[in-house]
């Protein structure tokens, strides 16, 4: 008797510390996912606005983008320290916490720089926004309540989660984005718990709060072996547009090398988006969503629309401007996916929509995430096609990623 007592208090006890652990890790995805989504849903309400003033009521706004881009610039030269690294700290960050961690002016800071950014019309995206305010809030709270530094990793990836699934509305692609981004198969209890919290809070706040995602068709059509060719074929097209992004921004940073002062390479960055958009038309800045709105209706764009985009898109990337890449190349890849539909005899919608995720996860080597997307953006049906189309992008795009390449794993990411 006495022994089977002692056996329960023992299963009590473990039992007891399992459930004060467990409510550790959601607290740790708690202080992630709440200032995500809190930091999301602001910049989303903005950045709507701050576009609507452009398109509506002052489109001469974008010839002052070169002024624009100097001043945004500028402010990081002399006050941006570290911050100014962007995505990339975030994601060293994420592998190897350091005592010093995110800066917290980084989110203010990449809040207002992006939304000024899209007002005067550059061609940039959300989601490093998204990222840069999740983990500098994030990792801030977590120094504020002296976590050690396996616990600020872990928060570090909520972050990650957090702010991805909640500025595009995707939490379960956003929980396999925090680990498949930085390539950690066998993380800890503490990270996965984390970030499935971080990223399912802060989507929820967003959409609590009176913020409303774009809403997408329904794609789903009959699986046939002739379609799995055709899209597979098209996937190798997605992760060749990915892999001649990445290029194009590599060249506008290096043309612009010889000039040291980098405000005035935003500037020049800034100067030629005006132009292009004088001559080639405005439906390329900022994020340009009507666009792939139009693909993924069914309508066919003009030809060569995919590479208006990656162009503005490269020009104010690679010069500079701070923002994202994964909404131009969401649209990028909806406006290439909806050109090559008629020739290669698949429907438009359809191609469009693989487009849309394959694009990016060719960029940044996150095939499985991308392929997640489409099922939560347009239905659970076809998974199997977007997964294919995302593997062979991923597969085309080579060596080049969007994102650095991960340091190695330390031991907590095995224990």
């Amino acid at each position: 008797m006495n022994c089977w007592s002692r056996r329960h208090r023992s299963c009590a006890l473990d039992a007891a510390g399992a459930v004060r652990q467990f409510v550790v890790f959601v607290g740790l995805g708690l202080l992630a996912g709440v200032p995500s989504g809190l930091a999301s849903f602001a910049f989303l309400e903005v950045l709507d606005r701050a576009i609507r003033l452009r398109e509506l009521h002052a489109v001469w706004l974008i010839w002052l983008l070169p002024i624009a881009a100097f001043a945004i610039s500028t402010a990081y030269h002399h006050a941006g320290g570290a911050a100014g690294r962007g995505t990339t700290l975030v994601m060293e960050e994420t592998d190897r916490t350091s005592i010093e961690g995110v800066p917290r002016r980084m989110a203010p800071m990449i809040f207002a720089a992006a939304v000024l950014a899209h007002m005067f019309g550059a061609s940039v995206g959300r989601e490093g926004v998204a990222l840069q305010m999740a983990a500098s809030l994030a990792d801030g709270n977590a120094r504020r309540l002296g976590l050690n530094l396996e616990r600020r990793r872990a928060v570090m990836h909520a972050a990650l989660a957090g702010g991805f699934g909640s500025v595009f509305g995707v939490p379960f692609a956003a929980v396999v984005f925090a680990f498949e981004v930085r390539r950690r198969w066998r993380p800890s209890a503490d990270v996965v718990v984390s970030a499935i919290t971080a990223s399912f809070t802060g989507d929820w706040l967003v959409k609590a709060l009176g913020h409303h995602h774009p809403v997408y068709p329904a794609l789903g059509v009959g699986l046939s072996m002739a379609l799995a060719v055709k899209v597979g074929v098209a996937g190798l097209a997605f992760g060749a547009t990915a892999a001649l992004f990445i290029v194009a921004s590599r060249g506008v940073r290096r043309a612009l090398r010889g000039i040291s002062h980098p405000p005035v390479r935003a500037a020049i960055a800034g100067l030629v988006v005006a132009i292009g958009a004088a001559i080639f038309g405005r439906q390329y800045l900022s994020l340009s969503t009507p666009l792939a709105a139009t693909a993924l209706a069914g309508v066919r764009p003009a030809p060569f629309a995919w590479f208006g985009k990656l162009g503005f898109t490269a020009v104010s990337f690679g010069g500079g401007i701070p923002g994202g890449e994964v909404t131009p190349l969401f649209v990028t890849g909806a406006v290439l996916g909806a050109a090559l539909a008629h020739p290669m005899g698949v429907p438009v919608a359809l191609l469009a929509g693989m487009g849309f995720v394959a694009v990016f996860a060719g960029a940044s080597k996150t095939p499985m995430t991308c392929a997640i997307v489409f099922a939560e953006l347009f239905g659970w049906h076809d998974l199997p096609l977007a997964a294919l189309a995302c593997g062979a992008a991923f597969i085309a795009a080579g060596p080049f990623g969007l994102y650095p390449k991960p340091l190695p794993a330390i031991a907590s990411d095995h224990s």
